[in-house]
């Protein structure tokens, strides 16, 4: 059961921290979906991660395309020993991701307004090799959707920097 006038309830930061997964589900889903009224904004975030999950529920292919930004999420909240929201990473890590994939960020910086991070950037980095296991692949966004690729690591570790506070 899904009741979006929960939504009504939450502070201003742990919305934002929630509609860090609706700009990436919009993204993936090439709709501004936070754009929508809370009632459809849910329904239509629940109903595409649902067909996603349905298509691959083994999370092998087309499912794993749900972890866009998640990379660099990761590495910063490990980094911040987990005080850093996962809704705010996600922030940060969807401009990652976007900027890897030469795509714009407006929607993330206007909607989610992400602000640096502050965490050691070496930290990060550590983290984010150990979260890697093998060579550096990362879900970006396309103009066909999004896509898992290898990104060279000097790529990898610049995009993560510039989400770093410092």
């Amino acid at each position: 059961m899904i009741d979006p006038a929960v939504l009504e309830t939450l502070a201003a930061g742990e919305r934002l921290n929630g509609m860090a997964e609706v700009v990436k589900t919009g993204l993936l889903a090439g709709e501004p979906l936070w754009e929508l009224p809370d009632p459809e904004l849910v329904r239509r975030c629940a109903a595409y991660k649902a067909a996603i999950c349905l298509r691959d529920p083994r999370d092998e292919k087309v499912r794993r395309t749900l972890n866009l930004g998640h990379t660099f999420a990761h590495a910063l909240e490990a980094a911040a020993g987990y005080e850093l929201p996962h809704g705010r990473a996600v922030a940060l890590g969807l401009l990652g991701a976007l900027r890897l994939s030469g795509r714009s960020t407006e929607a993330v910086e206007q909607v989610l307004r992400p602000e640096p991070a502050a965490v050691d950037p070496e930290r990060a980095w550590q983290a984010l090799l150990r979260d890697k296991k093998g060579p550096l692949s990362l879900i970006l966004l396309g103009g066909d959707g999004a896509f898992e690729t290898e990104v060279p690591q000097a790529d990898v570790r610049a995009a993560l920097d510039a989400l770093i506070a410092g």
